[in-house]
């Protein structure tokens, strides 16, 4: 049985970052991830066979308390066959993907009999609005818009799961790394590796 850490938060809240250690601590999030960009030069760590499937699932998906009701049946095998496929190989892997975000429940139930584990991460929701608009080159009244949603349904769904969970404040990584990666790697249950600090760059809070 796998352990599978998810990671939520908002859009330039710290998720990639964060995503970032837990693969450097050894949790597996990821084959193929998309290319770094200047907003980000460490890169996203966020699979993006994950994002296809996911967001596959999500076109036309009729949701409820997180969990589908109704979408395509070819997306939803893709979707299981990804997880299957990634239980078989790791017995720690993770996932840092926002249309998680909306189907954490469905996500959970599909990775049985995994115990699937949820890190947040929160940044102040006026920083990541800000930060997400200047990334996107969009006025902070659509960033507000697009954030907000995402930041509901983040709640909701850390709020409703009955596994494990924490949250990490961005800042505090950002202020105390070493400490804050010693916490991270206690909770999830693995050994504590100093490689992955050196991914924690204190000028990441003018991204």
């Amino acid at each position: 049985m796998s352990v599978v850490t998810v990671v939520l938060g908002l859009k330039r809240g710290g998720t990639s970052v964060t995503a970032g250690v837990l693969h450097r601590l050894g949790i597996h999030v990821g084959d193929r991830f998309a290319p770094p960009e200047n907003c980000n030069p460490d890169g996203f760590y966020e699979d993006k066979d994950f994002v296809d499937a996911t967001e596959a699932v999500l076109r036309g998906a009729e949701l409820r308390n997180g969990r589908v009701v109704k979408a395509g049946k070819e997306a939803l095998d893709r979707l299981q066959g990804l997880i299957d496929a990634r239980n078989q190989s790791h017995a720690r892997w993770g996932l840092k993907n926002f249309a998680v975000n909306y189907m954490l429940p469905e996500l959970a139930c599909r990775c049985q009999p995994s115990q699937v584990q949820v890190l947040r991460v929160e940044r102040p929701f006026a920083e990541a609005v800000e930060s997400w608009a200047v990334r996107c080159n969009i006025p902070c009244c659509q960033a507000v818009q697009q954030q907000a949603g995402l930041l509901y349904n983040t709640e909701k769904a850390y709020k409703a799961h009955e596994g494990p969970k924490m949250t990490v404040a961005y800042h505090h990584l950002l202020a105390a790394p070493e400490r804050t990666v010693r916490q991270i790697a206690e909770w999830a249950g693995v050994p504590y590796r100093p490689e992955a600090v050196a991914l924690v760059r204190p000028d990441r809070k003018h991204f």
